[in-house]
């Protein structure tokens, strides 16, 4: 994805005073009264915004499609007369240290490209969580100059660090539920008579033979699902338990086709679970199988079908 930034936008604004100002000037009330004031001519204000600053910036971002991964993306912007040819991008920070990614690109001069990578495994251990302590993050980028190889070392912004805390923070979530437990969605074959109400379960099996109460207390759909967890029922894998399955109900979110078809995460369901005393919920995406996802989409026809019905 490249973007071309220029410092030579313009942006036309009506301004009201000028209005006034100008209707004044213009039109002669003895000639046309209210009507010509009405009909006077609009004044326009141009605005050109400050030119970007010159050099190489650093963020990171991720896209929709991505999240629950540890797949992002490293956005250099060049601000300068020369094209930089990438051979390896990263980013070194507490809180991701890993490998650096290889990816062979050039980012032309005056540009802003984003870069895939991947941030690796967290270290959750680092004391990151808060971003007035959080140690800046450094973003990595080996490109070739006419003097040889050379890496270029910038500071992620102030929007990428938060970006960057936020993935520390689910990647660390997604591990401390993994060391615990496996959660997957069991999704029933919707009938040719099914409502527009589908009930499925979220299974929870401990990866060990202890562990504590852990309690299901939200769960969230997508553009194309609803998710909502039902009155009363068992909504917890208890501490003497090694397995559970905890009912959801899914129902259509939008029937259009315009959101079917644009829809880049139609079953990417997330869920916030209480484990043992916590007083904090912890996250998890959840993603249905091949068989899942086939028979929501199924039921997905079926509900709006009904819908449409009424």
């Amino acid at each position: 994805m490249l973007r071309a930034l220029s410092s030579g936008l313009r942006v036309v604004l009506i301004g009201a005073a000028a209005l006034t100002s100008l209707a004044a000037c213009t039109s002669d009330p003895s000639e046309g009264g209210a009507d010509a004031e009405a009909g006077a001519s609009t004044a326009h204000v141009v605005i050109t915004p400050s030119p970007p600053t010159p050099g190489i910036a650093m963020s990171v971002i991720q896209q929709r499609i991505d999240e629950g991964t540890i797949r992002a993306e490293l956005r250099i912007a060049n601000i300068t007369d020369d094209d930089l040819r990438v051979r390896r991008v990263g980013v070194r920070w507490a809180g991701f240290a890993g490998p650096m990614t290889p990816r062979v690109e050039t980012v032309g001069a005056g540009a802003t490209l984003d870069l895939p990578m991947r941030l690796g495994a967290p270290d959750c251990t680092a004391g990151v969580g808060d971003p007035e302590t959080a140690p800046v993050a450094t973003g990595l980028a080996v490109v070739v100059t006419p003097v040889g190889l050379q890496r270029i070392r910038r500071p992620i912004d102030e929007a990428g660090m938060r970006f960057l805390t936020r993935l520390w923070s689910e990647a660390c979530a997604r591990e401390r539920v993994t060391s615990l437990l496996t959660l997957a969605w069991s999704v029933p074959e919707p009938a040719p008579g099914q409502g527009e109400e589908l009930t499925m379960h979220l299974a929870l099996e401990r990866t060990g033979a202890d562990g504590p109460r852990v309690a299901l207390v939200q769960a969230a759909g997508t553009v194309l699902f609803d998710l909502r967890l039902p009155r009363g029922g068992d909504r917890a894998l208890r501490a003497d338990a090694d397995t559970a399955r905890l009912p959801v109900l899914v129902e259509p979110g939008r029937c259009d086709e315009h959101a079917r078809s644009q829809a880049s995460q139609p079953v990417t369901f997330r869920v916030w679970l209480q484990i043992g005393g916590d007083t904090a919920t912890t996250a998890a995406v959840v993603l249905p199988d091949a068989t899942g996802r086939r028979r929501l989409l199924r039921f997905l026809d079926i509900a709006c079908g009904n819908a449409t019905a009424h």
